[in-house]
């Protein structure tokens, strides 16, 4: 399976002292990372002009991607109450071929396929934009409070 976590746990004296609007940014910042990271891959996943992820009109009836690996990439969170914090995963469902499609396979050490690294990069990608993610959410709750 292939397979991105992301673990967060939220502490500290604000959390503490009735922090719940923390605690809702925070959890929000962690569904919106985790969106991020899903759209990402999807985008990435998406057919190409050469390779496996072709579409009817560039590859012909016969060998057409249908987008199976692509419907099974899923994102989920669970937030946890004590101690608070939260679990996130995107995975692909477990897809047999996963792991070969990502590079991480023992085949493709045998093949010239190397893997697409979809899910690095988006992992990538999530960690940068995870700070900007963050500041909208604190500016929109400002703003709902002032």
């Amino acid at each position: 399976m292939t397979k991105l976590n992301l673990k967060i746990s939220f502490s500290g004296p604000l959390l503490k002292t009735g922090g719940k609007d923390i605690q809702r940014v925070a959890e929000q910042t962690v569904r919106d990372v985790m969106s991020f990271g899903e759209v990402y891959l999807n985008q990435r996943l998406r057919p190409r002009p050469s390779g496996v992820f072709k579409t009817l009109a560039e590859a012909g009836p016969k060998y057409v991607s249908i987008g199976n690996y692509r419907r099974n990439v899923l994102a989920s969170v669970d937030f946890i109450r004590k101690p608070l914090g939260a679990v996130a995963t995107i995975d692909d469902g477990n897809v047999l071929y996963g792991p070969w499609l990502e590079g991480i396979s023992d085949r493709n050490k045998t093949t010239k396929f190397k893997g697409y690294n979809s899910f690095r990069k988006a992992a990538q990608e999530m960690q940068k934009n995870a700070g900007k993610l963050l500041q909208a959410n604190v500016k929109r709750f400002t703003r709902k409070n002032r």
